[in-house]
């Protein structure tokens, strides 16, 4: 009787080779691949002084609510500006004063009169220790391979080396400063940048030119420790010299934080207490430093890779959508590159206090998820009363879509081009370049972005080269 023989499928056998290759690549990344180029083995040794707490605080958040709630009047919006270009959420006694949860508006004190700030820890600085900040970002690659203890350590010791949190006398009256340019503005426009002054490229020009033309009659302050100094102050010489109201501000985050949901948060970073996870740090202070200087100021906060299109005067108390689900008539989230409030609003407060109650340093996108949550907590509360505005206002075209705005015509037809400009320009307050996904991009001939920069922008230097 003859045998037959048992045969294995050649395409059985490349699956399981590949497989296995994967899991011996996998193992070896994730355990033999040496750490962080700042050395996470030796951060507890060089740092050995330094104490690290454990545990962080936990918060308990209850009562957790639907994160997509329906929207009944979602409407595109018209170049009227009329309340039809944006979701009104329920509310009752509209016309009522609000006061923030738990706790009433700050009255506007000055520097020496408020608890949690002490102007007496102020480090002297000079313009020659000022002006050298480090043209990288060395915040921009945290370790993240490291032990939560690493990380910790690893933070408090580039804080201490750059001095991005430190109150020092080119922070000091920080209050005064801002209170004295505001005067007879008729649009208050923020803007933070946490980043080293030569990284605030054409782009960012390009954004704040859009801004200023748009309300020339605004004022614009940039809070930025790089900004505000010689070199930084070189970049926006072009600006500043056609008479236009921008100053920049080194942000004392001790005074801005104070009072606010914000200070405790902050406060347990610096002593070590809260785990800064992989994400830049400087992108989550810019997510709640915009939020505690709008709580404190009222205005407008935009992020600087908006093109801005049209005067946002006329809005008061809202937040964009960033993204709907058509079939269910329903928003899903909410961005946080534009914020439009007034001082003291409640929305502000509870964005704050969600953001110190479920921090997670690990995760980008913590900012419109952490605002998305609490919107929809506040839908309800008949203490809030807020608008949400369609994402054509301010979100027209997602971060994936969003790469085919900046190719010439060609590549998407003459047609598609005209119209896509023609509905963004005559039918958005603006539009959020998502710089994340678009920063190594071109902008070519003739394409949407290159065509609204150009209609927007003020000195349009090389518009095409950026």
């Amino acid at each position: 009787m003859k045998m037959r023989k048992f045969s294995i499928p050649s395409s059985f056998v490349s699956v399981c080779w590949f497989s296995s290759l994967f899991a011996i690549c996998l193992f070896s990344f994730l355990y033999l691949h040496p750490r962080d180029a700042d050395n996470c083995l030796n951060i507890l040794k060089i740092n050995s002084s330094d104490t690290i707490i454990s545990q962080s605080s936990k918060y308990d958040v209850s009562n957790e609510t639907n994160l997509t709630p329906n929207v009944t009047n979602l409407v595109p919006m018209t170049e009227s500006k009329s309340n039809d270009s944006v979701i009104e959420l329920p509310t009752s006694n509209q016309d009522a004063p609000v006061a923030a949860s738990n706790e009433p508006p700050p009255s506007n004190p000055t520097s020496n009169q408020v608890d949690g700030y002490d102007p007496t820890k102020i480090e002297e600085e000079s313009d020659e220790e000022y002006d050298k900040i480090p043209s990288i970002d060395v915040f921009a690659n945290p370790p993240w391979n490291c032990s939560r203890e690493e990380r910790i350590l690893w933070l408090k010791e580039k804080l201490q080396e750059s001095k991005l949190v430190k109150s020092t006398s080119r922070t000091q009256n920080i209050d005064e400063k801002i209170q004295v340019f505001l005067t007879n503005c008729r649009v208050r426009i923020f803007l933070t940048w946490i980043y080293p002054a030569n990284l605030f490229g054409k782009r960012e020009i390009f954004a704040l030119e859009s801004m200023l033309k748009a309300h020339f009659e605004g004022c614009v302050v940039i809070l930025s420790r790089s900004m505000d100094s010689n070199p930084g102050r070189s970049i926006l010489k072009p600006i500043l010299d056609r008479g236009l109201k921008v100053l920049t501000l080194a942000p004392d985050f001790h005074y801005l934080f104070s009072e606010t949901p914000a200070q405790g948060w902050f406060e347990r970073l610096e002593s070590g207490e809260v785990d800064p996870g992989t994400v830049p740090i400087t992108v989550n202070l810019s997510n709640l430093l915009r939020l505690a200087v709008l709580y404190k100021y009222g205005g407008v906060y935009f992020d600087s890779d908006m093109i801005i299109i049209k005067d946002v005067s006329g809005l008061r108390n809202m937040i964009g959508v960033d993204s709907v689900d058509r079939g269910m008539r329903s928003w899903q989230t909410v961005g946080n590159a534009v914020l439009i409030f007034d001082k003291g609003h409640p929305l502000l407060w509870r964005f704050m206090e969600e953001f110190t109650w479920n921090f997670d340093g690990f995760k980008w996108g913590f900012g419109p998820e952490m605002a998305t949550r609490a919107v929809s907590k506040a839908v309800n509360d008949s203490n809030f009363h807020f608008h949400v505005m369609v994402p054509l206002g301010f979100y027209p075209i997602d971060p994936i879509s969003i790469t085919r705005l900046f190719e010439k015509p060609s590549k998407n037809g003459p047609n598609w081009v005209k119209n896509k400009f023609g509905e963004i320009n005559g039918e958005s307050y603006g539009i959020h370049l998502w710089n994340r996904q678009t920063h190594g991009l071109k902008i070519e001939k003739k394409s949407v972005i290159g065509r609204l920069i150009s209609n927007h922008c003020i000195l349009c230097q090389d518009v095409y080269d950026s």
